[in-house]
């Protein structure tokens, strides 16, 4: 008898993950964003009254309902709670279903960005960075001055080298050449088997006409590759 409680408490317990999987998958295909900043869209008792199955009780919603200023990105706002990340998305997925809430603009979000900036309140401003990137990644200033943020705090290896990725192909499209080896050198102090990285360097030399330069960036290049 025990074995058999045992094993029906096993099974609720899978279906019930499963039943949790399914609802990540859906609330994740509408609030797709969590760099996104949100807005009010309607007055915040109307706010306050959304149903939906695992929406929050009155006093979690009314917090939540605070934070939704148009300054905080959804991430900020999951991470300065004490409500589980699992009912926020769920209710934020209710209120955009009911058009109760709404991202705010790419204008405002780059003025908001600034003025924290202004503020020397730097944390708060490369969240709004990020948000920004989310909508407009080809924006290289923006991405610069996160960048700059990112390299005063000493971030992670795995945080910087996407954008210096990124900006080093910014620099070649509008054809500098200067930036864009300046990136790459970044680039690769930081992640020295790149192949994209080491390629381009390549390139870059064999176009500037310097034997020694490009056989040399040749020589890393097929290191790396054999490393792979």
């Amino acid at each position: 008898e025990v074995n058999r409680q045992l094993e029906l408490s096993a099974t609720a317990l899978l279906m019930e993950v499963a039943r949790r999987e399914d609802d990540w998958q859906r609330i994740r295909s509408r609030v797709q964003n969590s760099f996104e900043i949100y807005q009010l869209a309607a007055p915040a008792a109307q706010v306050a009254a959304v149903q939906s199955p695992d929406a929050l009780d009155a006093a979690r919603l009314g917090v939540l309902i605070e934070q939704l200023n148009g300054e905080r990105t959804l991430q900020e706002v999951v991470r300065e709670s004490s409500i589980p990340e699992f009912y926020i998305y769920s209710t934020m997925r209710a209120l955009l279903d009911a058009n109760l809430i709404k991202p705010v603009s790419l204008e405002d979000k780059r003025q908001l960005g600034e003025r924290l900036r202004g503020k020397f309140q730097m944390e708060r401003a490369a969240e709004v960075f990020r948000s920004i990137l989310a909508d407009e990644p080809e924006n290289a200033e923006v991405r610069k001055r996160l960048l700059l943020y990112l390299e005063r705090k000493k971030s992670s290896a795995e945080e910087l080298v996407p954008h210096y990725l990124q900006l080093a192909q910014h620099a070649r499209a509008q054809s500098n050449t200067a930036e864009q080896r300046e990136y790459l050198h970044r680039l690769v102090e930081l992640s020295p088997n790149s192949l994209e990285a080491r390629g381009e360097l390549v390139r870059l030399a064999l176009e500037g006409d310097k034997d020694r330069e490009w056989i040399k960036a040749l020589h890393v290049f097929l290191e790396c590759v054999q490393r792979a």
